[in-house]
Parts: structure tokens; C-alpha cells; sequence
């Protein structure tokens, strides 16, 4: 557990905790509900609003501002998962699951921003129909994100649709529906790989 430094809020304990707790329960490979979910967004949020995290304690004769939460695990790979249908949603979380992957899902554009906003997440793989905010303003806001951006990869059963906003907000691949699990893997998988050989260029 993190040591708190004296002359932080209330506040920002309490999410830094809030994290903390969702991130344990990731790494013991429980699956995380909607309520988990929900905690995990508003705990990043509070950060945000309290000035950021709360240093551990070999940082803390540091001056410098804390990095954004990694939701990553135990070298385990983090995906973000964003699609309003439950049921499609629960199939992929379960392929990713199986996979090793460390998971989290979100039904809606507006839950996937507040969480991409304030922490590190390694892959973001999102519907692009959805109502509200839509695939396409999820990946919008990962391109206009000032720390590390994640894999973004796009699901539409529209294949022309897939290909065209894939060039419009640079995607780094796509998946179109319906699909295998197998197939999902994979072209998450291509993505990352590709994603990472061009960042390290």
C-alpha cells in the first residue's frame, strides 16, 4: 500500500484507495461488475479533480507530479472494453479474460473517456455505434490525450464504416462484427504489436 503524503486531501486518499482496490481485485483475476466499474471511474476522477495521485513513498522527495494510474497487471496487458450492447460486451470480456488480458468494460463513450482521461489503460477496444457519445468520440479523445495514448482498435458490423474512420482517427486496427474469438485476438493482438513497433521507431 501506497504511504500518503501529509499535506494531501482527504479526498484524493480516498480514491487513490479506490483505485488501489479494483486493481488488487483485477490482479487476483475476479471479474469486475458494473459496480467496480463504476468505483474505478469515479475514483479517477476525483484524482483528477484533488491534483493527481498521491506519491509512493520512494517518491517522496520529489517535487514532480505523479504519472496517471497504470491499469495494466503484473505485466499482464490492460484493455478497456466499450460496447453499450451487455451481452456482446460480456462475450468479449470473457474471450480477453481467457486470454490473460486484465479487463475492464464500459457500456457507454462517456465512461470510456473518464477513465481513459485519468489512467493509463494499454488497449482501447471500442463500438462505434453506441448512443451519446459515440466509438468515434472515444477515438477523438485518445488522440487528443497529452500522456500516453493506448491501442485503439474499432468493432462495427459496418465494414466500409470500419475502414473509413480507421484512416480519419488513425486506428491502429479493427475488428468487424460478427466475429471468432480467435479473430478478435488477433487483430487486437496485430494491432499492439504494430502500435508499439512504431511508437519504439
Amino acid at each position: 500500500m501506497r504511504k500518503v503524503l501529509h499535506n494531501v486531501s482527504a479526498k484524493l486518499t480516498a480514491a487513490q484507495l479506490g483505485v488501489e482496490l479494483v486493481l488488487e481485485k483485477a490482479a487476483g483475476g475476479a471479474i469486475l461488475d458494473a459496480s467496480d466499474m463504476n468505483s474505478l471511474r469515479l475514483a479517477l476522477k476525483a484524482m483528477e479533480e484533488a491534483g493527481g495521485l498521491i506519491l509512493e513513498e520512494r517518491e517522496l522527495g520529489r517535487t514532480q507530479t505523479a504519472e496517471k494510474p497504470k491499469l495494466s497487471v503484473d505485466g499482464r496487458k490492460s484493455i478497456l472494453i466499450v460496447d453499450d450492447d451487455e451481452m456482446v460486451r460480456e462475450v468479449i470480456v470473457n474471450i480477453f479474460r481467457n486470454a490473460g488480458y486484465v479487463v475492464y468494460d464500459v457500456g457507454s463513450g462517456r465512461e470510456a473517456i473518464d477513465i481513459i482521461a485519468n489512467a493509463e489503460v494499454d488497449i482501447v477496444l471500442t463500438d462505434l455505434k453506441m448512443p451519446g457519445l459515440t466509438g468515434n468520440d472515444v477515438a477523438k479523445e485518445i488522440r487528443a490525450l497529452n500522456h500516453k495514448q493506448p491501442t485503439l482498435c474499432l468493432m462495427s458490423g459496418d465494414a466500409n464504416e470500419l475502414r473509413h474512420l480507421q484512416y480519419k482517427v488513425n486506428a491502429d486496427g479493427i475488428v468487424q462484427k460478427p466475429f471468432s474469438a480467435q479473430v478478435i485476438l488477433n487483430a487486437v493482438s496485430d494491432a499492439a504489436d504494430t502500435e508499439s513497433k512504431t511508437g519504439a521507431a
